[in-house]
Formats: structure tokens, sequence, C-alpha cells
């Protein structure tokens, strides 16, 4: 049974798969065609359903969201189907016209409301009628296909099925063959005469409505809609079916409630998915209850036919007898018409003419109805519009009473305006938003081709919301549908009814019943609101028609008949016509809430249908159906799991092209899904470190993986300048999404379209004249904020930004609203709280790709904290703006020419100044350009960027010059010059001082390179863009790191010293114009950056102008931490002392301070370090994959019986299931990996080898152990196998050589030139320095560090040489004649100074401090580097650096790097005064004791970077950081073995010392130091140094990549592998040194060499990569033994054959027991000469 169900369900799969690739291959064309309509980004199945998730009103807005971003026509894909959107009106003429299109309109589906009884009619209609009968316009349907979005075929098929079985056989729903002959039919019957006869009908029920009305006169507002919707169904009913319902009679009505029931059941079943099968459906409840309201309403019309059917044939009967003559208002209703048109050929059955007339009555009455609530919102909203209304209703029938004198048709015509109000009513509220066309065939609209089969969707609310047409387009203005102005506009701007063939039939008959009602209440009331409501702020919904949110509610008033003026009695008793403060609730707007409910209804309803489907009985399953069930649960589950991995491989093909284009760049290795995003993992802090450790790390370009987003950083000013000013990369990138529930479209936020006309209009708002009228505001919110700051005085430090954020609140909303806040005197700061907490969630949101999708974001708790703070910010600037906009209404309306205050409720502004919102609301005013949504954008926009921004950035200067009391003291001079000793009250900042504070703007701009506010800023390239060598794709982000430019050694020397006369003019005009982009650059940059300057110069005069500004512990700007809460800012508040400033001269106290500032003062150039954060970012990595709400709802079931071990065992199984398939896949993949190796095994295989091989960790076990054992092996192996042979280390294949010949081919060959993957464990160290840079990097860096090791340069290095010699002899002078001492102790630190000293041109004084961090982090680093590259486990950096090793490895390289950036900070600025002074800056400045002819390496490679910046400041450190490993620890090394090999050999040191005695005689070293010239004469001891570097290499073994395959000679390298040349083998083979282990120096003298092969010997490595410093490395040791050898013996008390000297490889090559030496005075006589001459040395 299991097999045969396994078949079934495999089989209906793959047939699944089969037909849905069929499918979409059949409609490639549609698919084609579609791809050049703009529209919203789609994903797999659901194409954009999920955007339209929530209630109604969500939907509803987020189709006007999709008009406002996206340009007619605009493309949306619901699922499979592509809904096209127009708001043109050529083009919605071009469609209503067109014969293509003859389906059903969509949205008037939900009319369909005749269930199970009309089935029959499908089955005899279903060839003629459309396809596409779905409910698209109420979306509730594709909300299950999100929630399930695999199963969508199956609920697009079930929701056509659905709605076919309940569709109506009407006009409204037919196709085009149908509905042309039903229309025929019907048209007659809405011809003139008939609906004159239906006037009488209208005025006596709405006489009826009006009195019914009287029990609400002159109290509380009530729902409207509840009186006017039994008017119009009285009305319907009686016209119709010519049956009197008497509705509003009863207050009750069965078939009313049973219409309302049916609506409200149908949508519920539309949004539940489950519920969409009849046979789920009519089980339940709802279903029970549907049916029964449907038999209400199908019995009260079918009787009601049969009726007026049997009266119809009694009249034909009886001939001439009218039996309908009696009837008072001599007229026939609709459904009498109909029969007797139906009699003759009987054209229509029971069942047709019911659905007809159920049609009617739901097109005449809910319609109807909420059109008239709709108009009487509108008069009550705009009493002037109602006066004249009402006015025009006297000229008509005078003074007479209501109950006296009925409308009738003629009056009907007379009443204009009102029909013009309604008119415009239907404009701003169209009751009908949006209506669509199925198009049966391909339909040129201009620029565009329709594509056959999509849904054609007319935006009506768009069109008659468009500025195009209708200017100001949210004004209630009756007098657009003047003659005179409608003939101005384009005919299909206005088509509240539809238009073409298929618009309303009965459009007539709906404007004839609206007047009436109207009138009829108007004569009689006057309508009220209590709460004035904009048009703009009107929340709507689509519940089958466009409503209000809230219920209409409205107040009404008696109008007094006798009274001479009408209704102004009353008018007058309220001078506001029902306007209130708006200071009361207003709901607000909800952004994704519904999106969060919608996926929780989802989990609860799918845990519910568990719940009944495990519940059904209480009696346990047969086992053997338990199974079954099982099974199948588990293939379904094998179903889903490998369609998401056709849909990832389809999204992945797809995206190919961005991909290849991507690997071009250089970047940080990725994780499948989450790319580079795991890097990022911590607060804000550590993800602004991490970004600039990338920076870093790569050169400009480098790309990041944000998930699917590729990010492209750059950081070179002609790259950043090309990319500002394109068009190409204007947008702004998808991550500022994130700002738009809050921002929304605003000018940071917007796409181009809407910023292009944003920007243009709001321009003009901020030039010179206002912005000068804004600074009496920053000065006087200034002068409040030192006041406040008086608590302070002289007291500890504290946060200094309560107090400026405060003051820019109140500054930024006095001048961009023109409302006084008083943020200072309240002391509120909960919006600038919410403020900060919303841009710490946007930042955190931006860099965890987990939280970019909202249906997880909304779920979690920063989800519901963002909700709750966007509700604070929106409130507060909807109720700012909505006082605002009442203030100018009622300007408008008492306007009297008297006043020159702009709002005349805002008097504490002055006079000539207008506010931010004020000019905006004047622009808007003429052509209404902004909605107030738009507006509320923009001045939350402006709010952000004009508070939070400048309020950190004036902290920022606070704090610098805090640290800078020079600074402090020039800026306050300045000021000094402009106020002279005035004080801050008597004398304001004025604009004319602003522009004399020249040194303060330098400061700003100073403070603002070195801490700018945005860290990065980042724009999509929406082509394929070049800039310089590379190519940015289209589909990426690009962003400009403006924290690298600005703290680039490149382009700002020494960055991290401040120096505002870096702004200088002179200083400006020599750096490159991007270089410095604090407020962005290109077209979109920052439109305020004017108003924050002076903003900023104003705040920080005054506070300068009153306080001195003082830190208690100073911290150089490369410690301060930072964090990018969207703005960069210190990670701890900032936090300042004020004291208060004197008119006393206090220039000593400043400069002085408190002795802290001093020492500053004076150790400030070696305390700039920039920090590496490293080793912490895997510590914080979150758990991604723990199911916590499936978790949740598991532990909601309650144990039923069998039911809970049941639904136990399925989760195990399906669980089991996917471990399996997980497992099998690793399988598959291991054998493809294998099995492309293939060949590369076949050519390993033929090279000796050890015979045991692991699987996984291949020869990796040999080598377990210490270091020592790790070179024991090598040697073991080396004697067992001859060269070359192979050793697997894991994956990897090495061959190690210790052939000559081999060598020599492998070490000159291109294809070999690349360093082995095992050196990348070097680069968190030293990056790409020459000892580990690819080939491409090797080959420039080269050949440009290649000419600092000239000759001449060396000879100037030994003079360092010689004087860190004799410091080192000197040292030593405490152990003379004392016990062995470990020699290697003072060796290594005179070889730090000497590399130092030469390599940097710093004294670091090692030997003088006896101790050094630096030495100490080399050692130990490199001994964990050696260990983790033989410790296979060890290699993903994921594992190590979770590692203790991995945590201290990285401390030490922290400990490096500072060092190293430190050091070349100080040379740089060295470097830049003697540029600027124009002469040579002496060695001897650095050094006192160095030569004054003499350039470090370091400053030879920086002025060779100044020339064309060829070096970035990390790649200097590189280079410096592997010069002192190579030239520090190895030479170290070194000279303490020769220095053994002398003490074990004394005949050898004698030797090597009567040399020295030949070079200088009896002279001492403190007399005679070595020089250049003695080096050459120091033969025997270069042999000595040759020898023992020979027997003792410092270099055990090295490493190549082989990238092609190479043959050395019988054999052939794999391409792929690794070549190791064994040096140790090489120096120690019998073959080539005859008693290898015997010291003999003379085996160098040149006879020798000549007759060795010349690879036999490569201590320095050998080819193009050997070391660039032997002969460096070779003078130096010289020198330092030189010395020695003057001054002391060696000794050692027990000496050591060499073969037992045991060593160890910690990265170069040591003996495993530290090296001791004794050492005794030598002491120099005059036999020294007679020992030369007797030895042959003259």
């Amino acid at each position: 049974m299991f097999s045969e169900t396994h078949f079934v369900v495999g089989a209906t799969f793959l047939s699944g798969l089969i037909l849905l690739v069929i499918y979409h291959l059949r409609r490639l064309r549609l698919y084609k065609k579609a791809s050049k309509f703009c529209g919203p980004p789609t994903l797999p199945f659901v194409g954009n359903a999920f955007q339209f998730l929530g209630n109604t009103e969500d939907i509803f807005n987020k189709c006007i969201e999709l008009s406002r971003v996206y340009p007619s026509p605009y493309r949306v894909w619901l699922g499979p189907q592509l809904l096209i959107f127009l708001s043109g009106p050529e083009e919605v003429k071009v469609i209503r016209s067109s014969l293509n299109i003859w389906a059903i309109e969509h949205y008037y589906a939900i009319y369909m409301l005749h269930g199970p009884l009309n089935l029959r009619f499908y089955g005899a209609r279903r060839r003629s009628r459309s396809r596409n009968y779905m409910i698209f316009f109420n979306l509730g349907w594709e909300k299950a296909c999100l929630r399930h979005p695999v199963s969508f075929t199956s609920i697009h098929n079930s929701c056509i099925f659905y709605l076919r079985i309940i569709e109506a056989s009407c006009l409204l729903f037919f196709s085009e063959k149908l509905w042309r002959v039903h229309r025929k039919l019907i048209g007659p019957t809405f011809n003139l005469k008939i609906l004159e006869s239906f006037v009488a009908v209208f005025a006596a029920q709405s006489n009826v409505m009006v009195k019914k009305m009287e029990a609400e006169l002159n109290g509380a507002e009530f729902p409207v809609f509840d009186y006017v919707s039994k008017c119009t169904l009285d009305i319907i009913c009686e016209t119709t079916m010519g049956v009197s319902m008497r509705a509003q009679i009863k207050n009750d009505c069965s078939y009313v409630e049973a219409a309302e029931k049916t609506f409200a059941i149908v949508y519920q079943r539309m949004l539940k998915v489950w519920l969409h099968p009849s046979a789920i459906f009519n089980r339940t409840q709802l279903g029970r209850e549907q049916n029964k309201h449907i038999n209400t309403m199908h019995n009260f019309t079918n009787n009601v036919i049969q009726r007026k059917k049997k009266s119809l044939l009694n009249k034909i009967a009886v001939s001439g007898e009218d039996n309908e003559g009696d009837s008072p208002f001599q007229r026939k209703a609709y459904l009498d018409f109909l029969m007797e048109l139906t009699h003759d050929k009987m054209k229509l059955s029971d069942s047709e003419l019911r659905d007809e007339v159920e049609t009617m009555m739901l097109a005449g009455n809910d319609t109807v109805a909420n059109v008239i609530s709709t108009v009487m919102l509108m008069l009550a909203l705009h009493p002037d519009v109602q006066k004249k209304a009402y006015l025009e209703l006297r000229e008509i029938y005078g003074s007479s009473d209501p109950d006296e004198r009925n409308v009738t048709h003629d009056d009907l015509e007379r009443m204009e305006y009102l029909e013009f109000v309604i008119k415009e009513s239907l404009r701003v509220i169209p009751i009908a938003p949006l209506i669509g066309r199925t198009l049966s065939d391909e339909l040129d609209i201009g620029e565009y081709t329709l594509p056959k089969g999509c849904l054609v969707v007319i935006d009506i609310l768009t069109m008659h919301r468009n500025e195009d047409t209708w200017p100001d387009p949210l004004k209630f203005d009756p007098d657009r549908f003047l003659p005179e102005e409608v003939t101005k506009r384009h005919a299909y701007s206005y088509i509240p009814f539809s238009a073409g063939p298929r618009n309303c039939i009965g459009l007539r008959f709906a404007m004839m019943e609206m007047k009436t009602v109207l009138a009829t209440i108007l004569r009689r009331y006057i309508i009220k609101k209590d709460i004035f409501v904009p048009l703009a702020d009107i929340k709507l919904k689509m519940d089958g028609l466009m409503k209000p949110v809230e219920p209409i509610m409205l107040r009404i008033e008696e109008r007094w008949i006798d009274s001479p003026r009408g209704g102004s009695a009353a008018d007058g008793e309220d001078e506001n016509h029902g306007f209130v403060s708006l200071s009361e609730s207003f709901p607000t707007l909800l952004v994704s809430g519904p999106v969060c409910k919608t996926v929780h209804l989802a989990d609860t309803q799918l845990c519910e249908a568990s719940r009944l489907i495990m519940n059904t009985d209480d009696k346990p399953k047969d086992s053997t159906q338990t199974m079954a069930d099982l099974t199948v649960g588990c293939f379904i589950a094998e179903a889903l799991f490998i369609t998401g991995l056709i849909c990832i491989l389809t999204y992945h093909l797809r995206r190919l092209k961005l991909y290849i284009k991507a690997s071009k760049f250089r970047g940080p290795p990725t994780i499948p899904i989450v790319g580079n995003a795991h890097h990022f993992i911590g607060n804000n802090g550590e993800i602004v470190h991490k970004l600039m450790d990338l920076s870093d790390s790569y050169p400009s370009p480098y790309r990041i993986w944000l998930g699917p987003e590729l990010l492209i950083m750059v950081s070179h000013p002609e790259d950043v300048k090309k990319i500002v000013g394109s068009d190409k990369t204007i947008e702004k990138s998808p991550l500022y999404r994130f700002f738009r529930p809050w921002l929304g479209n605003g000018l940071f936020t917007a796409p181009t379209a809407i910023w292009r006309i944003h920007r243009k209009l709001i321009g003009p708002t901020f030039n010179l004249k206002i912005l000068e009228s804004f600074v009496s505001v920053f000065a006087a919110q200034s002068s409040i904020m030192v006041k406040k700051m008086e608590t302070e005085l002289n007291g500890g430090e504290f946060v200094i930004f309560k107090y400026v954020s405060l003051c820019a609140m109140d500054i930024i909303c006095e001048t961009a609203m023109g409302v006084s806040m008083g943020a200072q005197s309240n002391n509120s700061g909960d919006y600038i709280e919410t403020v900060e907490k919303t841009f710490a969630i946007i930042y955190q949101r931006v860099f965890k790709v987990w939280l970019q999708y909202d249906a997880i974001f909304y779920r979690t708790r920063l989800g519901r904290e963002q909700k709750k703070c966007l509700n604070v910010l929106h409130d507060f600037t909807n109720n700012v703006i909505r006082r605002k906009k009442e203030a100018l209404l009622r300007k408008r309306d008492n306007r009297d020419g008297t006043t020159d205050h702009k709002y005349d409720e805002d008097d504490s502004l002055p006079p000539r100044r207008k506010a931010y919102l004020d000019l905006l609301m004047e622009l808007t005013d003429n052509q209404m350009k902004f909605t107030d949504q738009e507006l509320r954008e923009e001045v939350d926009t402006m709010i952000v960027a004009g508070h939070d921004t400048t309020s950190n950035m004036i902290c920022s200067v606070l704090l610098m010059l805090a640290s800078h009391p020079d600074v402090q003291e020039k800026a306050y001079r300045e000021l000094e010059e402009i106020y002279g000793s005035s004080k801050v009250e008597e004398r304001c900042v004025t604009h004319e001082d602003l522009s004399r504070m020249g040194y303060l703007e330098r400061v700003i701009k100073e403070t603002m390179r070195v801490f700018p506010i945005a860290a990065t800023v980042s724009r999509a390239v929406t082509e394929d863009f070049d800039v310089g060598e590379y190519t940015l794709p289209k589909g990426s982000i690009v962003g400009i790191d403006i924290i690298k430019m600005h703290r680039s050694e490149e382009f700002w020397p020494d960055p991290f010293v401040f120096d505002p006369d870096r702004f200088l003019p002179q200083e400006i005009a020599k750096r490159h114009s991007c270089v410095y982009l604090p407020f962005s650059g290109g077209p979109r940059n920052c439109i305020g950056s004017r108003f924050a300057m002076m903003e900023m110069k104003t705040v920080l005069a005054t506070i300068l102008r009153r306080y001195i500004i003082k830190k208690d512990k100073i911290t150089p700007i490369a410690d301060i931490k930072l964090k990018s809460d969207v703005i960069l800012k210190a990670a701890d508040p900032i936090k300042l002392r004020i004291k208060e400033r004197t008119c006393d001269k206090q220039e000593d106290e400043i400069h002085v301070a408190n002795g802290e500032e001093l020492k500053y003062a004076l150790n400030s150039m070696g305390k700039f370090a920039l920090l590496f954060k490293a080793g912490t970012v895997l510590d914080s990595y979150p758990h991604f994959f723990r199911p916590r709400s499936l978790s949740r709802e598991a532990k909601d079931l309650k144990p039923v019986g069998q039911s809970l071990a049941l639904y136990t065992r399925y989760k195990m199984c399906l669980l089991h299931n996917i471990v399996a398939s997980a497992f099998l896949g690793g399988i598959v993949y291991w054998f493809i990996y294998h099995m492309r190796r293939l060949p590369f095994y076949q050519k390993a295989w033929k090279f000796s080898g050890p015979s045991i091989v692991l699987p996984i960790l291949g020869n990796a076990l040999y080598f377990a152990g210490n270091t020592e054992n790790i070179l024991n092996k090598f040697t073991e192996l080396s004697r067992a196998y001859p060269s070359p042979y192979r050793v697997w280390l894991g994956s990897e294949l090495l061959i190690i050589l210790s052939r000559p010949e081999e060598i020599k081919t492998v070490l000159w060959s291109e294809k070999a030139i690349e360093k082995t993957r095992f050196f990348e464990f070097f680069q968190p160290w030293l990056g790409n320095g020459l000892f580990t840079a690819p080939g491409e990097i090797w080959r420039v860096r080269r050949k440009l560090i290649g000419p600092t090791f000239n000759l001449r340069i060396l000879e100037s290095f030994v003079a360092v040489f010689a004087v860190q010699s004799n410091v080192m002899v000197r040292k030593m002078e405490t152990e003379l004649n004392g016990e062995e001492f470990l020699v290697f102790d003072y060796v290594s630190m005179c070889t730090l100074d000497i590399i130092c000293e030469t390599a940097m041109g710093v004294s670091v004084g090692a030997q003088v401090n006896n101790h050094s961090s630096y030495v100490e982090a080399v050692e130990k680093s490199l001994k964990i580097i050696y260990r983790r590259a033989f410790s296979i486990w060890l290699h993903p950096p994921a594992i190590f650096n979770r590692t203790q090793t991995g945590k201290e490895q990285n401390k030490h390289i922290k400990t490096m790097h500072n060092f190293t950036i430190n050091v070349i900070q100080r040379k740089r600025k060295a470097l830049l005064n003697r540029n600027t002074k124009k002469t040579a800056v002496k060695y001897g400045e650095d050094t006192e004791s160095a030569p004054s002819e003499r350039k470090a390496f370091l400053d030879l490679l920086m002025q060779l970077t100044d020339d064309k910046m060829k070096f970035s400041d990390s790649e200097l450190r590189e280079e410096v950081d592997t010069m002192i490993a190579a030239g520090s620890d190895t030479t170290s090394n070194t000279v303490s073995f020769v220095m053994l090999m002398l003490a074990s050999y004394p005949d050898i040191q004698e030797k090597a010392y009567l040399e020295l005695c030949e070079i200088y005689g009896s002279y001492d070293s403190n007399e005679r130091i070595v020089t250049y010239e003695d080096l050459p004469r120091m033969r025997y001891l270069e042999l000595v140094i040759k020898e023992t570097m020979r027997v003792l290499p410092i270099i055990a073994l090295i490493t190549r990549t082989i990238t092609d395959d190479l043959d050395i000679g019988e054999y052939t390298l794999p391409k792929g592998s690794l070549a190791v040349i064994d040096i140790l083998s090489i120096h120690r083979n019998k073959e080539f040194w005859p008693d290898p282990l015997k010291f003999n120096p003379d085996r160098f003298l040149p006879d020798e060499v000549a007759e060795r092969h010349a690879y036999c010997y490569i201590p320095f490595s050998a080819g193009p990569r050997n070391c660039i410093g032997l002969r460096f490395a070779m003078m130096a040791m010289k020198t330092i033994l030189a010395t020695m050898l003057r001054r002391y013996i060696i000794k050692k008390d027990k000496i050591v054959p060499l073969d037992n000297v045991k060593l160890k490889s910690e990265g170069v090559t040591k003996p495993v027991e530290p090296i001791m030496l004794r050492i005794e005075e030598r002491r120099v006589t005059i036999s020294c000469h007679a020992d030369c001459l007797s030895h042959g040395y003259f």
C-alpha cells in the first residue's frame, strides 16, 4: 500500500511540475511583453499579492501608493494574473471604446451572491462566459496564496470554480455576447418617460426619511447611512419591482438584513482560503447561515415575480383591461416593462428575471445610499457649498414647506448646482475606484502595447485626483463642473459611472434619485459635522464599494423656513460652521500592522484546522491508514522542498549576469543565502567597525553581499564624482525602503520621479532670504539653551546632547513648521527619544537580512516597537499640519486685508518671516501639488534631517573643542573680534555675523570630516555603469564610503590630527572636489546644507561666548568608538564640563587647564591608533533556524487520545525526512565534487607517499602534535620517500620537492608564482604585503618597492646597524663572566630597533625599555599561524575565530597594527611638513643619533606614494608589517644560531675574530664603529653566516600553488596542487654536501660554490619571489656579529653536536631549547696584529 501511495504522490508531483513548465512556456510571450511595463518587484508564485495583505483599508492604500510611485501604465502580478493599471484619460478612452475588451468588470464580481441554486446556469452557459470571475480588487484569495504559495495553482482554480458556482446570470456579469443581447432588451426600460414616472416615488420616500430623522434633531451625531439606505431600498424596490417594502416604516426588514449578512459572509469567505471549497464551506456555521439568507432573498423575489407574471397574464386574458391603471402615480414598474417585453418570445426565464432585478437592487440601493451619504458629508464639511445649494432650492421652491410642495421631474432639471455638488463628490470619492476588463486581443495605447490575456484596470480614483487635470485636486469645488470648465478637460478624465459601451445603465436613474433625496433633506435640515476632517485625511476602504473606514456621523438642525435668509439664522449660531479644534484625537496611519495580523491569523487557522482534522472522532485510526497518511505527508514535504529548490535555482539563473559581474570585485568570502550578513551580527557599533575593517582590508571598489543585495563600496573621489553625478545612480537604494513607513516619499527616500518634482517645488523655500529670517530663531533658542545649562556650571561632566537636541527641536519646529514647541521649556524629549529608537531599529534591519522581510520583521519585538514609535512620530506631525491648515482656512474666511501676518494665530512669528510649512502650503494652494500625506512626509523628513543630524554634529564639535583647547581659544578670539565684550543677552547672533565666523566654520567642517554625519550613503544602479577599470552591474547598490574617504591618509595627511586649517581656501584647492562629502553630493545632495551650517554656527557661537568647554579625560580621535543608528555618533554619550567665561583674559587657564590637557598636548602625536575590532563577530552569532512560532503553537495543542501521538509522529517523520534529504544532498554534492577532481586524483597517485590516506583528513594525523613533531615528520618522510613525493593534508595535495633541478623549475615558473592558501592565515596580520600577496598585486608592489633596497639606501643604514649593535653589547655587560643567559632576548630587541629605525625611521627604544609588546605579539602570532596550517579543523575562520587560539591571535594582531598605524601617521605628518616648507626633512629630526643624510624605508615609500598615490594607508601598513616580520624575527633567530655555532666551534670564532682584528686593529668598538666599507672585508664572517643558514635554515619549508599543470622532468605537478620546497632536506643532503652535519664555513669559498648546483642552497628562497631584503639582512647580521665578537668571547658550557640540536618550526625555524650562551670580556692587545700575520691575513 505504501509503495502505491508513494507512486501516486510521485506521479502527481511530476505531472504537476510538467504542467507548470508547459504553462509558463505557453505564457512566455506574455511575460516578455509584461517586462516592458514598470511596476513593483515580484516574488515567485504570488507575484505582488504579498503587498496586498491586510484589511480592505490597507489594500486600498497600497493601490494609491503604487499609483504614486509608478507612472501609468504600470503592471502588477497577482499570482499568475497580469494586471495593467491605467490612469491616463486618452489611454482610458482607447480601452473603454475598444472592441477587444468585453469581459466583465471584475470589481463588481462581489455581487455574485446567488449560490448553488444557479449551478445549472453554469453548465448551460460556461462556454460563453469569461473565465476571469475572480475577485481581484477585493484581494481576499491572494492572502491565502501568500500563506501557502506552493498551492497557488489549486487555490487559483478553486477560486474560479467557487465564483462560477455562485455567479449570477445578469447584465453586470455577462460575457460580451450575452451582454449585447440583454443590454439591447433592458435598455428601453430606462427611457426618460419611465424615469419621469419614478420621481414621485423618489419624493414620497424622501419625505418619509426626513420625518424619521426628526428624532435626531439638535442632538448628537448619528450614522446617516442607516436612514439613507432604508430610503434607497424602498425606492429601488418600489420602482424596480412595483412592491413597497416599507423598510423605513418597519425599521426592520428581513430582506435587508439577509443582504447585509450575506455580504459579510461572502467577504469573509473570500479572505479565508480554506472556506473556498464548497464541501468545507457548506458544512460550517457560516455556510449554513449564508444558505439561509440566500433562500430568504430568493424566495422573496421569486414570489414577487410569480405574482407579477400572474397579474400580467390576467391582464392579457381580459382584453383592454388594465389592472394597474388605478395606480396613484400613473406609472409602470421596471419589472412590468421587462415582463411585457418577455411575454412576446419569452426571452428571459424566471431566474434570469430575478437575477436582473436583484442586480438592479444591489446597484441601485447600496451604491446610491453610499453616494448620498458622501455628498451629505461634503455639504457638512463645506457650509458655504451647502448654503449655495440651499439658496438654489429657495429659488425653485420659495418658502413652501417640503410637505406642501414635493420635488417633480421639472424641478430636477433646475437643480444645476446640486448636480455639480454630487458630481464633485463622485470625483473626490468615486463609488468604484477601480474597474477592470479582460483583454481578448493585443491593444496599442500609444507607446505601449497591452498583451492579450491581461486584466486592464482603470484607476478612477487616481484620474479623479490627478493634479494635471484637476488643479488642487483635494479641494472640494463644485464649480469644476460648470459647462465652460468641463469643455477644457478630456472627456474621459471623469468617469464616475464608468464609460464606453459597458457604462452604467442606470446613471440617469441614480442622478435623479440622489438629487430628489438631497433636495428634500436640504429643504428641511441644516447638516453639520462637529469635527472638521480635511478631505485628504478621510480614510477609505473597499468593501465592494469605496466607503469611509469610519461610518459617516453627522448632526442635523431645523432649517427655519420663515427666515428671510433661509438657514442663515441657524448658520449664525456657529461661526465656524461645525469646525472645531483639531487638537482632538485623529486616527493615526497604521503602517504594515495588518500584515502581522494576517500572518498570525494564518497560523492560528492552520492550527485550528489541524485540531479539527486530528479530533474528528475519539477512536484511534487504523495504524495502516495512519502510516499511509504520514507517508503522504512526508512526500508532500519533499515536494515542497524540491519546489523551493527549483524556485531558488530559477532565481539565481536570472541573476547569473549580476553574479558574473560581481565576481570581478574583491570582497570578503560569502556564505550561501546570507552572503556577508553574518559579518554584521552585533550591535550598531560593531557594524560600523566591521565596515571600517573591510574598507581597510579591500581596496576600493569592493563588494559586500547583504543576502541577495549586492553592495559595491567605493571610496575613491574620482569614482564617487561619477556616481553622484550620474542619472544611472540617482535612485536611492532598496535599503531606503525601510524608512518609508516613517518618511514615506519625502526627499530623503523618494523615487526619482517623485523626488524631481518635490525638489523643484521645495527648493525655493531654502532661498537665502528665507534662511536669513531664521537666524533670529536660531539665536533666541540658543540663548534659552545656554540659560538652561547654568545648572551644570562648575559641576561634573554631563551629557550635552540632552540640551542640544531640545534646542535643535525647537529650532526646526519653529522654522520648518512655524510652531513653537517649547521643548526646552517643558523638558519634553519624547519625540527625540522616539526618533533615536526608530533610527536604531532601521539600521539594525538594514544589516540583518532576516529582518528585511515585513512578514518576519513586524512579528518581532523590533517591529512592534517600530510601529509604536511611528505612531508617536506621525501623530505629532499630523496634529501640527492640521492646526496650520485650519488656520489657513480661517484666514481665507476672515480675510479683510488689514493684517500683514501670514497666519493670525501665530503671534510669536516675526512679521516678515515665513515658515517652511507656510510656504509649502501656499505653494500647495496655488496648484495643489501636495496632499496632506505628502506634506507630512516632507515635514517628517525635514524634522529628522534638521534636528537629529545637527544636534549630533554640534555635540561632536563641542567634544573636539573641549579636546583641543587651543582650537577652542582661537574660535573664541574670532567671536571676541565680532562681539567684543558684549554678553549674549545684549547682542544676539545675526545673519551678518555668521559670514565673519570663518574659523568656526572650519572647525565645523573638520569635525564633519573626522565624524561625518553619515558613514555611508547608497544608490541603486539602474544600468551598467563604468567607473574607471570597473563596471557597476545593473541591479547592484553602490555605497559611498564617506568615513573611509574622510579619514584616508591618501587624501588627508595625518588624518587623525584635528586641524581646521585643512579647510583654508588654498588647501581646498589642492584636493579633489569629491574627497569631502559631509552633505552627500550631486543632484541628490542635502537640500538644507546652508540651513544646517547657519544653525550650527549660531548655536556654537552662543555657547562659546558664555562658557569654556572642558573634558576631564581626553580621548584621541582614533580611540573614540563609533556607532551608527543611521546617523554616525559616538558609542558612548558625549559628556563635557562647562565653566563660566568671564570678561577677564584667561589664556593661561585655557592653555594649562588641569594638567590633563597639557599632558595631551605633549603626547598627542603618539596616541593616534586605529582600533581594529576582531574576534568578536562570530561570538554573537544567533541561532537562525530556531522555530519559535512553531514551538508556541505546538505547546497550545492539548493531548487528546491518539491525536497528539499522531501529530508528534508526523513531526518526527517530517524532521527525519528533512535530515535524510540534507544527508542525501551532502552525499550527492560530495560525489560530484570528487568526480570533478578525478583527473586530479589520477595524477596525484603517480607520486609516491604515505600509503595510509584517511577519508577527509588524508595524512593530517601524521602532523598531530607540537611544532617540533611537525618538522621531524617532514624530515622523516623526506628520508622515506624520494623527491618528489605527495602528502594529503585534508583535500589539499602537497608535493614535496628536494631536488635542485626540480626546485629551479618550480621557483622560476609563472605557473608557480602564487603563494598557497596557507598564506591566507597571515592575511589578517600582513594583508597583501609582499610575503602573502597574490601574484597580480605582488608584481606591482615588488616593482614599486624594489628601488627602496638599492645599494645607496642600504649604505645609509649601516650606521644604524652599528649604533644599535653597540647599545646591545653595552646592555650585555650585566651578563659578563656570569651564567649562561638567553641570548635571543638581547638580539631580538636589537633587531627590532634596527628594523624600526631603518624601515620606519622611528626609534622604538626596545633595548632601552627592556620590553616590547610588539616582539612578543610577533612571536606568538607566528606560532599560532604555523600550528593552524597543519590543523585542518582550524582552517575555517568561523571555527578558528571562536576558539581561544583565534581570540588570542586577534589580540596580538591588534597590538601589531596599532603600533604600525601610529608610526605611519606620524611619518606622514612629518613628510607633509617637509613638502610644505619645501625643505628636506633630515633623518636626524626623528632620531638624535641618526646621520643627516639617511632616509628611512617608509620615507622613500611615502615619497613614491605621493607621486601617483599608489599606496593607501592599509597597503603601507601591510608592507611595513611584512618588513618588520621578515627583518626582525628572521634576523634575530639567524644571529642567535650563528652565535651558537661560534660558541660550539671556538676555532671558527677565533678565526672570525682575527679577521676583524685585520680590519679594526686594536680599536675598541666604541672608538671605531662598523662602517659600510668594512662589511665587504668580513669575508670569513660571511662564510660562517652562510654555513649556519645551511645547517639551520631560518625557513625550513616554502610553498607555491600550481596554477596549471607543470612538468618537472619525469613528473607533472597537477593543477591545483601545492608544491612544497624542503629547504632543510636540500641543505643537509649528502649528495650535495659531504658530511652535511659538519659545520664547515669553507664550503662557501668561491671554488666550492662553483662546483655545486646553484639551487642546492636557497636560504632566502630563489626566483622572482625571492627575499627582497637579503642584502639588508646580511649587512645587519655582519654588523651585529662583528660588534659582538670585537667585545666578547662567546662560550657554551655544554656543547651539543649539530645533529642533536632539536628544531621546531613556528613560521621561522627555532631551536626547541632556547639558545643559552655565556660571554667573557675580550681583551684587545698588540698581539692581535701578530696573530693576523700568523694566520695569513696580511
